[in-house]
């Protein structure tokens, strides 16, 4: 077996067609400080990545949107996604919340991720929805 060092450690295919939820956001991930990926039972696919900016997340079932939470926000103990999620997606949020919180921010309690939108428009993400 053969190393490249610059090859992809992990590459997925969009599943939603492009007609219906428009083209997956392209994401150089070596640049990132934390990146996952989630696929559901029912073929969902969500990417999330952390950066200077924040932590971005997209999934096709909403159109490749790219949502950003700022640091600011992540530094709160509740995190408003403001979405309707299932069981599986909300464990992924979770985990990939409580592990970049972990990595930033050794000392700060676990997060609370609630699903309900916030009352205050600086608490939710920030949409930038995809040009299709």
């Amino acid at each position: 077996m053969t190393t490249n060092d610059d090859a992809p450690l992990f590459a997925a295919h969009n599943f939603h067609p492009p007609d219906v939820s428009g083209t997956a956001p392209v994401i150089d991930w070596p640049d990132k400080r934390y990146s996952a990926y989630f696929e559901n039972e029912h073929g969902e696919q969500w990417m999330l990545w952390q950066d200077d900016d924040g932590v971005h997340f997209a999934c096709g079932d909403l159109g490749w949107d790219i949502y950003t939470f700022s640091i600011a926000q992540l530094k709160q103990r509740t995190v408003h996604l403001g979405l309707i999620l299932g069981h599986a997606e909300h464990a992924w949020f979770l985990a990939c919340f409580s592990a970049i919180r972990g990595l930033a921010y050794p000392d700060s309690r676990p997060t609370v991720i609630d699903l309900r939108p916030a009352d205050d428009a600086a608490q939710r993400p920030k949409r930038v929805p995809n040009d299709r």
